[in-house]
C-alpha cells in the first residue's frame, strides 16, 4: 500500500488564485475602460514588466488565448504552463510515489521565472522583438 503525504500548505493559495480568476471574470467588464495607461510607459516610453498583464488576464478569463499572448506573452505562459505544473507538484506531494516535479527545488523555479521576466522585459523594448510588446490600444494609451 502506498504511503500518502500531506496536502501542501499552498493549496489554499492556489484555490484563492482560482477564485480570484473567477471573480476577475465577472469584474472585468467593469474594468475595460477604467484601467489607466502604464505610467512608466507614459513617462519613459519603455514597457515595464507588467505592461499588458491585466489585459492579458482579462483575455485569459474569457478564453481569448491569442489576445492574451499578444498583450503579455510571459504572463500568459506563466498561467497556462506554470499553474498546471504547480497543481501537479501539489498532487505529487500528496502522493509521493507519483513521478513529476519536486517541490523541494522551488527556489530554482522562482529564479528561472524571475530571470525570464527580466529577459522578457528587456527584449520587448527592442524593435527587433516588438512582437513581444502589448498590442492592445488601451495599453499604449491611444
Amino acid at each position: 500500500m502506498r504511503k500518502r503525504g500531506r496536502w501542501p500548505g499552498d493549496i489554499l493559495l492556489t484555490s484563492m488564485a482560482v477564485l480570484g480568476f473567477i471573480f476577475f471574470r465577472f469584474l472585468s467588464p467593469f474594468l475595460d475602460e477604467r484601467l489607466p495607461a502604464c505610467p512608466i510607459l507614459k513617462h519613459t516610453g519603455f514597457y515595464c514588466p507588467g505592461c499588458g498583464g491585466t489585459r492579458a488576464a482579462n483575455f485569459l478569463v474569457h478564453f481569448q488565448f491569442r489576445d492574451a499572448f499578444s498583450d503579455h506573452a510571459w504572463f500568459t505562459f506563466l498561467v497556462l504552463g506554470g499553474f498546471p505544473l504547480l497543481v501537479w507538484s501539489m498532487i505529487k506531494e500528496r502522493y509521493p510515489s507519483l513521478r513529476g516535479p519536486h517541490r523541494g527545488l522551488a527556489w530554482r523555479w522562482i529564479a528561472l521565472y524571475c530571470c525570464s521576466l527580466l529577459v522578457f522585459t528587456i527584449l520587448r523594448n527592442f524593435e527587433l522583438f516588438s512582437y513581444l510588446a502589448p498590442t492592445s490600444r488601451s495599453v499604449q494609451g491611444k
